[in-house]
């Protein structure tokens, strides 16, 4: 259950820096979201792998999971982590051009006077 509370706390700050730096953020969430569900799987297959298939119905081998049940919270901190130092990288939105160009050719660079080859 807290990894779902945490989940969404950081989904509102990843959203918050999106936000600021004027990308999208239902890219930089879905992304965050995912990710931590590709982890989450994997680490369940590990720890099948680790107790066997019999972790689920076998109550000695619940008890004997539960301290690796943190390492879930630590993977998703982690993976906030990444995500927003990945974001901090990106410059502000205010240092983008706030009016897109009228004509696309404006933005391309002058040509060259080449008329003394002539």
């Amino acid at each position: 259950m807290l990894d779902v509370l945490l989940l969404v706390f950081f989904g509102f700050r990843i959203h918050r820096l999106a936000t600021e730096k004027g990308l999208s953020t239902r890219k930089w969430i879905m992304n965050f979201v995912l990710s931590y569900f590709m982890i989450s799987l994997m680490f369940a297959f590990s720890l099948i792998i680790f107790f066997g298939t019999e972790i689920f119905t076998d109550r000695e081998k619940l008890n004997q999971l539960a301290p690796y049940l943190s390492i879930s919270i630590i993977a998703l901190i982690g993976l906030f982590l990444i995500f927003q130092y990945k974001l901090k990288g990106y410059p502000d939105a205010e240092y983008y051009d706030e009016e897109p160009p009228s004509n696309p050719s404006s933005n391309n660079p002058p040509k060259k006077d080449l008329s003394y080859f002539r």
